[in-house]
């Protein structure tokens, strides 16, 4: 079986695909994945003859090339948001392209896989698969004694850019070590944190006990993973949504940018109820159906 993987041209959308590219891949069936202009290299490469095509949300694109080559298309939500509706809002604006291929609309597709946590996005349709957050390199940061929080930000779009200096200036009286990811030239870090340019948030995460974010849905997931309480951003998009669905499975907590201070950091510390909700939906996301008991699945829409 050849699927193609679709996915918006940035690594937050392309690294949910990953999991479920290597389950195919290790059950023996070939793999190829489009996002941004390399696509057309794919074409020129002859590498168009697909039997299934796997799409994120934000890649309706994908749905697209699949009825022009009428395969199956399987929508792949790698979001907290909900990715059928994101798929139909998109879609209605590809009036132009659907005429161009002789198409009147997009049919229906023929599976949706959710990664999402059932506690806290209950009721989703499709079939369910344990997101497993994915990153390249190697964790370099030694080990410490204190409690570690790690701070990123988005580097994409309206990014929250008071978030680390914010956070810098509360982290000064607080009793841990602040792991500063990718900070903006505005954050004078303090003594108890460290700048570091990038590193692999899954084995990041596991060495940490909290993390403060933009809302990201990467990160996000990435936490509740890891079972790390969140001290969560609402922004932008659907990261005000992120958490609020993370402050109502009581897995972390939801702020006004302005109103991150130490008292709200030592929270997210120390209060056990958080931590205990965190670690429930960690067990919870370990326990569903792995990437690898899919790929049956999808074998037998063909």
């Amino acid at each position: 079986m050849r699927v193609l993987l679709v996915s918006a041209p940035l690594i937050g959308h392309v690294f949910p695909l990953v999991p479920l590219g290597r389950a195919l891949v290790a059950a023996g069936h070939e793999v190829c994945v489009a996002t941004g202009g390399d696509g057309m290299a794919v074409t020129k490469a002859g590498l168009t003859a697909v039997d299934l095509v796997v799409y994120e949300s934000l890649a309706v694109a994908g749905a697209l090339a699949a009825a022009t080559l009428g395969v199956p298309a399987v929508l792949h939500e790698n979001m907290l948001f909900d990715g059928p509706t994101l798929v139909r809002v998109t879609s209605s604006r590809l009036g132009k392209a659907l005429r161009r291929h002789g198409l009147d609309a997009l049919p229906a597709d023929a599976a949706t896989i959710s990664i999402a946590p059932p506690s806290v996005l209950p009721d989703r349709p499709g079939r369910p698969m344990r997101p497993e957050p994915y990153a390249t390199g190697d964790l370099d940061l030694p080990t410490t004694a204190r409690p570690r929080v790690v701070v990123t930000r988005s580097t994409v779009g309206a990014s929250g850019g008071g978030l680390m200096p914010l956070v810098a200036r509360a982290a000064a009286g607080i009793d841990a070590e602040f792991v500063f990811l990718n900070p903006d030239r505005r954050t004078r870090i303090p003594a108890n944190g460290r700048a570091v340019a990038s590193a692999p948030m899954p084995a990041l995460l596991e060495t940490s006990a909290a993390v403060i974010h933009h809302g990201g849905a990467g990160t996000a997931i990435a936490a509740l993973c890891a079972g790390v309480p969140q001290l969560v951003v609402n922004g932008t998009g659907d990261r005000r949504h992120n958490a609020s669905l993370i402050a109502a499975r009581g897995a972390g907590l939801a702020v006004d940018e302005p109103d991150i201070d130490a008292d709200l950091i030592r929270r997210l510390l120390t209060d056990p109820a958080v931590a205990g909700a965190a670690g429930e939906v960690r067990a919870e996301v370990a326990a569903m159906p792995s990437p690898a008991t899919l790929v049956p699945v999808l074998a037998a829409l063909l």
